[in-house]
């Protein structure tokens, strides 16, 4: 299965961006660069923590990560394409060491979301961080 193409995403444009407007937008538009896979849709591959179905799982190449991520929410899809485009193809001692907070907080991405999309991001990232 291939591996979405997420090297379009500039996350300084997230990060610098003053209004919740203008960083959903973002969000909304690199949604689409998650594709749909429905062979990943299966109870296996549901991301526990997720108020929305969302699936992921993960591949090892020489060494490093690449996820495959689908989710029924553009929203969380977008969520999902800004952590992977920081994580896929990094080795697992960077994973484990990516400073997640220090994104968050930069990006303040926390301060605009509900409980439960704050949930379901970090369960992402509990994910990603465990391969």
């Amino acid at each position: 299965m291939p591996f979405d193409d997420l090297s379009s995403i500039d996350l300084n444009l997230l990060i610098n961006s003053n209004s919740w407007q203008e960083k959903y937008r973002l969000i909304l538009q690199w949604s689409d660069l998650i594709k749909p896979k429905v062979i990943l849709q299966k109870p296996e591959a549901l991301l526990k923590g997720c108020e929305v179905d969302s699936w992921i799982t993960s591949e090892s190449i020489q060494n490093r990560h690449y996820f495959l991520f689908d989710s029924q929410s553009k929203l969380i899809k977008g969520l999902a394409a800004i952590i992977l485009v920081q994580l896929n193809g990094k080795n697992p001692e960077f994973i484990r060491n990516w400073n997640e907070q220090e994104f968050l907080q930069k990006s303040q991405l926390q301060k605009h979301m509900t409980p439960s999309r704050n949930n379901g991001l970090m369960s992402l990232i509990g994910y990603c961080k465990a391969v």
